[in-house]
């Protein structure tokens, strides 16, 4: 007789006896992928018999190559800058970057910025009074006023700060005194009031020879000291046009009084001047009524800051009049580090320094960091810090802050390491889906075996991603490993199940498991790794070291841990848990079922070490050697294998605890309890499907900085009271400016309409640069025209009435734009500056642009247009005769600046605010778009641009990452499960239906979407995945009817995975952080949201329900089973019982001439060998644990006979049901059982003809100690 072999799923424990069986027409099947699948096993069994063998070995090289792996730490580089983490590296928007910053050497706004906010106890809730104002003052004087030493050079603020451009009149004691005077710009609520003076020093007061006292800003009558200047003949005669052009200037500028006419926040202060209105009066003034307008600053006409620039969070009443302000905000505006360095390259203070750029940022850095600190210093003030909060922000200091949060903390991260592995260590104990008893200890050492591999795989995967230079941030360093630490729990607790659950050594653990943990880690390590694909260099290196450290650790467990588990387990000499699986698939038929092995008798397994009744130790227990010898185990043939195995009653494990997965298992089976798992499913796709319509795109600045560092606090109350953004339409090169003037003015108009651009008094926008200077060419050309009849003016030139801007038109109206005949003095008086449509001269276009440029400075740099080329250097002088004016070169470079609020004007409840800068983001996108379509090179800059364009592209390029890693994944598992297109549709259709889940879990949550929730998604998608193709891949290979396959993969696969998310579960609590908050919302808010809401859903019951749709190999059909109840079913009808597991594969008909039953126990040590077209059962059923006081053996072998003649078949089947009962009395051995033999035989053919036999019997046996057992031996003619 052939022996035959003792696993029931050949397909799943080596495919290439099925493929055999295939091959040979005993069955059918996907050859490819049993091929697939065999040529793994084959490969995978040669490395776990060598792991097994050589245990020792493989763990201490292991050990060693992921230890030489770790090594690369060393060489991490951490990226802290946000611009550079957040911003896109790559498209539209890098172009633009790139260009800004070689055309114009700026990368971003540098300001120093200082905001004011009343404590939330304190007894002036509102910031409109004269106390808070004062406060404001001290503290931004002081701040302003520090200095750093650098190079050999002391740098203070009026060094670094943006002055408004002055004219040159080549007379030195009037350049001098407007070098001294000329302040910084400062944009401040103290601009209102003459205490705004005290900001503008000068630090070292001037003296003027013939003025009384110092000159400062808080004593400066600019008008009055020009009118002494010219009384006092400073000048002489030959200054006389100098004087002229410097009272245009002023006139021009709106610079009269300075600050000496407005009120005073201290009306009793001994220096406010007597003509402050408010001098000496004894009520302070009022503050509200004042801000209410806006400021002016020392330039009137240029120099006008919104209200929406100084107060923040402003309380109206119902007249429309401000009544409460929530802060106040002051902002100093330095150079770049380009425009600085260009200001002292040529300065002799840094002959003795190789000055470059880099040196330049350096003394920016320094001294914006003493700013901040000074800010602190003053903050914490007691009698200040009571009352009121100061909040500074430099671009410097917040890169600091995050640089210095993103550094690792072994505190922190010992915590969490400790937590994860406690964790692993709980659920490998308390979550066990076996129904074994193992010594709690040796289990801990599995578990805790395994959690140290994947601790050490994951720190060699760190190591690998900083040798591939992948840029680390404070996700990658924070939260990445530990999280993949758990990622890999669910390759090493499937191991850790097959180990202790299953009779298997390192090479059958890694025959049945490995291709499904190989492919099962390529999809996942695929759909994490498609983050890649997004622009976002943040969430670049987070995909991609996620997937290097689930690879890393994951392929470390494979080779390491099994071998691991089988030294271990040899060295204390363990046996192993009884393999439960059969006890769950006889649960789903609906009857208590025994889980014996079919191959071997019921009394002892030589090979296999399995006893039942052990009278010598005194237990109903059931032991399995998990340490099988691979040596004494046969080598088995296709022949020798018995494909249809039936599942048993009654298993002896119905003596220990049932498991919660034979308990589910158990539930699966009831149609009821199916239903409200998809009812239940059905119901949270709706309520994600609700979630999806509550998305919102982006993602607060104030979730990428350190919590509760000043950065921060300023950010958050920037945020809450001065959500104002400055930005900038930059027109490029390639454009004639000259010639396409109205489709630039077009364009301003079309921006100027947008509801979010603040508006002055008059509901006006500041007008943009070619607007300015088209008005100072036509204020010219009015002069000309005038002193033209006047006769000033003529064609010979100008008589000594004529004034300096007249000359300046007469000159400017005679240029040709010509290089070879620039003046040409036929075109007067006809040729005009700016013709009757509003369009300047284009042939003069650049001569005119050099002489607005250095002959009306402060108008020009107030329009902070930024050309580029600067404009050619002339200075008009009444007094010179060359008429040559030099000509700038083309525009390359130009800006139009626009302030926007995310709020309209209207009144109207404000929307939140990063919907209104994505609205305003994509307004201004879609004008410029229109407008480069007619022919104007333009695009927007600034801050929302640079943080908020990406998610105008994030729905696409989402779209995208998904579909690519979704069409790779169909394409791996549609060659890796054998051309196969409906598991590889379940899978996928899973995936989708997951990633939608998530996207309604971020709803909910309130989560703004981005590329990092995106990508979190990928994380939670590929856990489901890597859950579903476990399952699937184990459904595919397990025979029988739907309910069987789906128990019995679910019993294989389902509880280590369910293991796992519960330790992700537990692992995303321990990521809390408490200095980012996007760790605690996308890291640990959101994955609890999807991994208890969706991922237990889905593993756990749903995806049982899932394979479904996967078809029945063709399983032959069978009839039969028993046909009324028993008495230990309850007299329910056991029809199920035909529901055993058919085949893998199903068999062709192949007719068995010669079929033998015996029923009489012969050689009671050969094993029950049913025929290739029969099923035995054979179920004991144990009354009690204790003891067995009765016993009952059921014996249903059937015979199938098909023979085949032309096109008629004739299919004949045999059954016989043979029932011994026995009654055993355990209070005397010399009892005497009672035991009852009922046999009955059915035969019938198809063809209608029916035969029936049945008979009764009973015996009595005088052994208490008996065992009834029947041997079937079967003769099988291929």
């Amino acid at each position: 007789m052939k022996q035959r072999s003792a696993e029931p799923y050949p397909a799943w424990a080596d495919a290439h006896l099925a493929l055999k069986y295939i091959t040979k027409g005993k069955a059918r099947g996907s050859k490819v992928g049993l091929w697939v699948r065999g040529e793994s096993q084959r490969r995978l069994g040669h490395v776990g018999k060598w792991a097994g063998r050589r245990g020792g070995l493989v763990i201490f090289v292991g050990i060693v190559s992921l230890a030489l792996l770790c090594v690369g730490i060393q060489n991490i580089r951490l990226d802290t800058t946000l611009a550079s983490l957040w911003t896109p590296d790559s498209g539209r928007l890098l172009h633009e970057l790139n260009y800004v910053s070689k055309v114009s050497g700026l990368t971003t706004d540098t300001n120093e910025m200082l905001i004011q906010t009343p404590k939330a106890n304190a007894h002036h809730s509102s910031m409109l009074n004269s106390k808070a104002l004062l406060e404001h003052l001290q503290v931004l004087q002081k701040a302003l006023s520090v200095t750093v030493d650098l190079y050999d050079v002391t740098w203070n603020m009026k060094d670094l700060c943006y002055s408004a451009n002055i004219p040159t009149f080549d007379v030195q004691f009037i350049d001098q005194i407007f070098e001294k005077v000329f302040p910084c710009v400062i944009i401040t609520p103290l601009d209102c009031f003459w205490d705004g003076a005290k900001l503008l020093g000068p630090d070292f007061p001037i003296q003027i020879p013939g003025f009384r006292g110092p000159i400062k800003w808080t004593n400066l009558n600019p008008q009055e000291l020009l009118m002494k200047a010219r009384l006092a003949g400073q000048a002489g005669e030959t200054h006389i046009g100098v004087f002229e052009i410097l009272e245009g200037f002023m006139k021009r500028a709106g610079i009269g009084t300075g600050y000496q006419e407005k009120p005073c926040l201290d009306p009793k202060d001994p220096d406010c001047p007597i003509t402050a209105p408010n001098k000496g009066a004894e009520t302070p003034p009022d503050v509200a009524s004042i801000l209410a307008q806006g400021c002016y600053g020392f330039a009137p006409r240029f120099m006008h800051w919104a209200p929406d620039l100084i107060i923040g969070g402003p309380v109206h009443n119902k007249s429309g009049h401000v009544v409460r302000a929530g802060g106040l905000m002051s902002t100093v505006q330095l150079m770049s580090s380009s425009e600085l360095y260009e200001f002292f390259r040529e300065t002799w203070r840094l002959n003795h320094v190789e000055w470059t750029e880099a040196k330049a940022q350096a003394v920016l850095t320094s001294w914006q960091t003493r700013f901040a600190e000074e800010v602190s210093h003053l903050s914490v003030d007691d009698d200040r810090s009571h009352q009121f909060n100061f909040y500074s922000f430099t671009p410097s200091g917040l890169d600091s802050v995050v640089e210095s949060a993103s550094q690792f903390s072994w505190t922190w991260g010992g915590i969490r390491v400790v937590g994860v592995v406690l964790s692993a260590m709980f659920v490998g104990q308390f979550f066990d889906g076996s129904d074994n008893s193992l010594n709690w200890k040796t289990r801990m050492g599995l578990v805790l075996g395994g959690t140290a591999i994947a601790l050490l795989g994951t720190a060699a995967g760190c190591g690998v991603a900083a040798l591939l230079k992948i840029p680390f941030n404070v996700a990658s360093v924070q939260v990445l490993p530990y999280l993949s630490m758990s990622l890999a729990s669910q390759v090493f607790y499937i191991l850790l199940h097959s180990q202790l659950n299953t009779a298997a050594d390192a090479k059958t653990t890694l025959k049945k498991y490995g291709f499904s943990l190989l492919l099962g880690i390529c999809i996942a390590s695929l759909f994490i790794a498609a983050g890649a694909l997004f622009p976002i260099p943040a969430v670049r290196s987070l995909a991609l070291q996620g997937a290097i450290f689930l690879v890393v650790s994951s392929l470390a467990l494979i080779v390491v841990y099994p071998a691991f588990c089988q030294l271990f387990l040899k060295k204390r000499k363990i046996a192993g848990g009884c393999n439960s699986q059969n006890a769950s698939v006889s649960a789903i038929n609906g009857g208590n079922r025994n889980t014996g092995s079919r191959s071997a008798p019921l009394n002892t397994f030589k090979n296999n070490n399995i006893t039942l009744n052990n009278e010598k130790n005194g237990k109903d227990k059931q032991y399995c050697n998990l340490l099988n010898n691979e040596k004494n185990a046969p080598e088995l043939k296709p022949d020798d294998i018995d494909l249809e195995m039936a599942i048993e009653e009654d298993s002896p494990d119905k003596c220990l605890t049932r498991s919660w997965t034979t308990i589910y298992v158990n539930l699966l089976n009831w149609k009821w309890f199916s239903g409200i798992v998809v009812m239940l499913y059905l119901l949270w796709v709706v309520v994600s499907g609700l979630g999806i319509t509550r998305l919102r795109l982006g993602l607060p600045i104030t979730d990428v900085v350190p919590s509760h560092s000043s950065e921060w606090e300023f950010l958050t109350a920037q945020g809450k009271l001065f959500p104002v953004y400055h930005i900038r339409a930059v027109t490029k090169s390639n454009f004639d400016y000259p010639n396409n003037q109205k489709l630039l003015h077009k364009f301003h108009e079309t921006m100027s309409s947008l509801p979010w651009v603040i508006r002055d008094d008059n509901g006006g926008v500041p007008p943009m640069w070619l607007s300015v200077f088209r008005s100072w060419l036509l204020r010219l050309q009015a002069v000309l025209d005038k002193e033209w009849k006047l006769g000033h003016l003529h064609k010979e030139g100008w008589t000594d009435s004529a004034s300096a801007d007249g000359i300046l038109a007469w000159k400017l109206a005679v240029q040709t734009g010509h290089v070879d005949h620039p003046v040409d003095i036929t075109q007067l008086p006809s040729n005009r500056l700016v013709d009757s449509e509003g369009v300047i001269n284009s042939r003069a276009f650049y001569v005119y642009l050099t002489a607005w440029a250095w002959n009306d400075p402060l108008a020009y740099g107030s329009t902070a247009s930024n050309l580029k080329p600067e404009p050619r250097n002339w200075v008009h002088s009444p007094e010179d005769k060359d008429l040559k004016i030099p000509k700038s070169a083309p525009i390359k470079y130009a800006e139009i600046s626009y302030l926007l609020r995310t709020s309209k004007e209207d009144g109207t409840q404000e929307e939140d605010q990063e919907s209104q800068i994505l609205a305003f983001v994509k307004e201004v996108r879609s004008i410029c778009g229109k407008f480069e379509a007619r022919g104007l090179p333009v695009f927007p800059w600034g801050i929302p641009f640079r943080f908020y364009d990406q998610y105008l592209t994030l729905p696409i390029n989402s779209g995208l990452v998904l579909g690519l890693a979704t069409g790779a994944a169909s394409v791996i598992l549609f060659f890796s499960l054998g051309f196969s297109l409906r598991p590889v549709g379940v899978i996928l259709t899973v995936a989708v239906v997951t990633m939608l889940q998530i996207a309604g879990a971020i709803g909910w949550l309130g989560v703004g979407l981005n590329a990092l929730p995106v990508e979190i998604g990928l994380l939670g998608v590929s856990l489901v995945v890597f859950t579903t193709v476990q399952i699937v891949v184990a459904f595919c290979c397990i025979p029988g009817s739907v309910s069987v396959r789906r128990a019995v993969s679910f019993t294989l696969v389902g509880p280590p995975c369910v293991q796992s998310l519960i330790l992700i579960t537990l692992t995303a609590l321990i990521l809390y952080s408490p200095e980012f908050t996007f760790i605690f919302t996308h890291f640990t808010l959101l994955p609890q949201s999807w991994l208890v809401g969706l991922s237990h859903e889905d593993p756990a019951y749903l995806q049982p329900l899932t394979p479904s749709p996967i078809p029945k190999r063709g399983s032959s059909s069978r009839s039969g089973g028993r046909s009324n109840g028993s008495s230990r079913t309850g007299g329910k009808s056991s029809s199920s019982r035909g529901n055993y597991p058919p085949p893998p594969y199903s068999f062709r008909g192949s007719s068995s001439r010669n079929n033998y039953y015996h029923g009489s126990n012969r050689g009671g040590g050969h094993s029950r060998a049913p025929s290739e077209h029969s099923l035995s059962t054979i179920t004991e059923e144990p009354s009690s644990c204790a003891t067995r006081r009765s016993a009952e053996i059921i014996v249903q072998p059937q015979v199938v006979v098909e023979t085949f003649e032309n096109s008629t078949t004739t299919k004949v089947s045999a059954k016989l049901k043979v029932e011994v009962h026995s009654s055993m009395h355990s209070s005397s051995s010399n009892s005497n059982p009672q035991s009852s033999v009922n046999t009955s035989t059915n035969m019938s053919d198809n063809s209608g003809t029916s035969a029936s036999t049945s008979s009764s019997g009973s015996f009595t046996s005088s052994s208490a100690s008996s065992t009834s057992s029947y041997n079937d031996k079967f003769s099988v003619d291929d």
